[in-house]
């Protein structure tokens, strides 16, 4: 299997960085933020349908980053 370099960094980019840039700037205005993500946080294999994210995709790592990333930069953030 190829692993495509610049599509895993624009998925990065996008979901990830792309959050941050709105936490932040949300932060300076005092807006709040609703975050949608996704069920590819988890991977799947717990018994649990909650349990804690461990994504096993490039996708669901991104969209993990982007709720740590809400989370440290505005506390005005529904997830």
């Amino acid at each position: 299997m190829l692993i495509n370099v610049k599509k895993i960094k624009k998925t990065l980019c996008v979901n990830a960085i792309g959050a941050r840039n709105l936490s932040i700037n949300a932060r300076k205005i005092s807006a709040k933020l609703v975050h949608i993500s996704t069920g590819d946080i988890f991977n799947g294999t717990k018994e649990k349908p909650f349990d804690e994210p461990n994504p096993s995709t490039v996708y669901g790592k991104s969209k993990i980053a982007s709720e740590r990333f809400m989370k440290e930069f505005t506390k005005n953030t529904l997830l």
